[in-house]
């Protein structure tokens, strides 16, 4: 807390709000008295999470296109981007990356449906809490800490919601920011982002023209953003707003093909 740059942003984000809550911006600056680098970001969590969205634009450039001499260049770019994420000490970006691998490979041999897709969406979380609570001793305070988010939202949900702003930095869960301050009505600002799905051919045989090998990488990133959703509270984000500009993107094509 020592850092020119920590008390530059403290003092800019408390001229802003008064009751801004400090402890917030020392853990987007430290992790376990380790500093999280960020780069041009302001906290340490939007740089990782460009680098996780970057890192996926530039591998689709490397395994879906010719392989040529620009290919060393863009694997050099690719392994900083790595390390960027590594420095940030963001273990949610190398989820981001790796799932959205895994997923393009399924989806090139296999179309998911949109009950499939649905089902993926709500049981994905559960499974992920369960696991968190079967093995809840291993976990460290961050990742505890997320579980007994969850077991708040349970034991404070109200039907019509406590309203927007009723908790501001209390959680790290998007789903959970959703259904405590909107009520019941959360369901239908998730029911749009999975609409979102309807308009996305994910396979083989509905790849975009930038998915030249026919592996559908950069349509599985949306796929991946849901059980971020689950673990991180991305609205407003960087990362919120590319992928939702993607998808609008990748529909658009598909209408006009």
């Amino acid at each position: 807390t020592n850092l020119w740059r920590y008390k530059l942003l403290l003092e800019a984000k408390q001229s802003n709000n008064a009751d801004y809550i400090e402890r917030l911006l020392q853990y987007q600056v430290m992790r376990g008295g380790e500093l999280r680098s960020s780069g041009f970001f302001v906290s340490a969590l939007a740089s990782g999470f460009f680098s996780a969205f970057a890192s996926i634009f530039v591998t689709n450039r490397i395994i879906n296109y010719k392989l040529d001499f620009s290919t060393v260049i863009y694997v050099f770019i690719l392994f900083l981007f790595l390390v960027s994420m590594y420095v940030s000490q963001v273990r949610t970006t190398f989820f981001i990356y790796f799932l959205t691998l895994l997923l393009a490979y399924i989806f090139r041999y296999y179309r998911v449906n949109k009950a499939l897709f649905v089902a993926y969406v709500f049981l994905g979380p559960i499974f992920i809490l369960t696991i968190g609570v079967i093995f809840r001793g291993l976990l460290d305070a961050s990742s505890a800490g997320r579980i007994l988010q969850y077991q708040n939202l349970l034991e404070n949900f109200s039907v019509l919601g406590a309203g927007l702003g009723a908790h501001v930095g209390e959680f790290d869960s998007f789903y959970i920011y959703s259904f405590i301050d909107l009520g019941i009505f959360g369901i239908f600002l998730l029911w749009l982002l999975i609409k979102y799905f309807e308009f996305l051919p994910i396979s083989k045989s509905g790849c975009l023209s930038i998915e030249a090998k026919n592996i559908p990488l950069i349509q599985s990133a949306y796929i991946t953003f849901f059980p971020v959703l689950a673990v991180q509270h991305v609205a407003s984000s960087l990362y919120y707003f590319s992928i939702i500009m993607l998808v609008s993107l990748i529909s658009k094509e598909y209408k006009n093909t």
